[in-house]
């Protein structure tokens, strides 16, 4: 061991360097710590000033009886709607239009049956369709009659 006076100065030199570090950092650290603490409690301020949020109303709506109950009444084995009612309410024959969903669910995504934010299923593909279908026939008609209108 070397107690020279040299050693000695240098070690507290090091000593001195290391606290002034160490207080650096903590001066670092702290003024961190006070810009996070102000970003915080000016947030928490201006939510109380803030009107409170809205919540939703929820609307009960049976998604499932209402698929078992279009089922029963049109795509049953033994439907409650005969095939005229069926092709005077959806404007074609049974055949085609569970044709038309199956193309549709196997093809576009926005027709397949997916859980929603409760974790209960959405619309069933043939609830897709059958709300769908009558835009598709008001839109063919509008594009038809302004083909026709043109056309005259």
């Amino acid at each position: 061991m070397n107690f020279d006076s040299n050693s000695s100065s240098s070690s507290d030199d090091l000593y001195d360097y290391m606290m002034m570090d160490f207080i650096e950092e903590s001066r670092e650290l702290q003024v961190v710590e006070d810009a996070i603490r102000h970003v915080v409690n000016t947030n928490a301020q201006q939510n109380e000033h803030q009107h409170p949020r809205k919540k939703r109303i929820t609307v009960p709506r049976d998604r499932e009886a209402a698929h078992d109950r279009l089922v029963t009444d049109y795509f049953s084995d033994q439907p409650i709607y005969n095939e005229d009612n069926f092709r005077r309410r959806f404007r074609m024959r049974r055949p085609l239009f569970l044709g038309l969903v199956n193309t549709l669910s196997a093809s576009n995504h926005y027709f397949q049956q997916h859980p929603d934010a409760t974790m209960r299923l959405g619309a069933s593909a043939v609830q897709k369709c059958t709300a769908a279908m009558p835009m598709v026939v008001q839109l063919t008609k509008l594009r038809v009659s302004k083909t026709w209108c043109i056309h005259i």
